[in-house]
């Protein structure tokens, strides 16, 4: 199998693994389906670290390319930590639209991860995370 081929799988997997998340989480208690996005989340991004580091090392990935994933990881680190820390201070609170600010942030953060893997540029919106969280 070559190089291409395998990367084109990952990918496969990848995007796979992001619509099994979405349709699994549908009808679920939202504090629940929140912190099954963030595992998923979690889980993708390194997924895709591991196919851009594995890419970029066999010289399949150009180095402008690879800038744009090295400059999203603090974004995406920090981002995950703020949905985190709002998650589960919503389920010490039984607080749903915790939840829902918590999951807004996942699913951006999941729809950048896709985007990124894909090569499509996204149209640009409000910060990953709120100011001061």
């Amino acid at each position: 199998m070559t190089t291409r081929r395998r990367a084109s799988s990952r990918l496969v997997l990848i995007v796979a693994a992001l619509l099994a998340t979405a349709c699994a989480t549908a009808g679920v208690d939202p504090l629940l389906a929140t912190g099954q996005a963030l595992k998923a989340a979690g889980d993708e991004f390194l997924n895709a670290g591991r196919l851009y580091d594995g890419l970029y090392r066999e010289k399949k990935i150009s180095e402008p390319d690879y800038d744009q994933w090295r400059r999203f990881v603090p974004e995406f680190q920090k981002a995950h930590g703020t949905a985190f820390t709002t998650w589960k201070v919503a389920v010490q609170t039984k607080d749903a639209s915790g939840a829902e600010r918590a999951k807004a942030i996942v699913d951006e953060l999941r729809a950048r991860v896709l985007a990124l893997v894909l090569g499509v540029q996204l149209p640009t919106t409000a910060p990953l995370a709120p100011p001061g969280r």
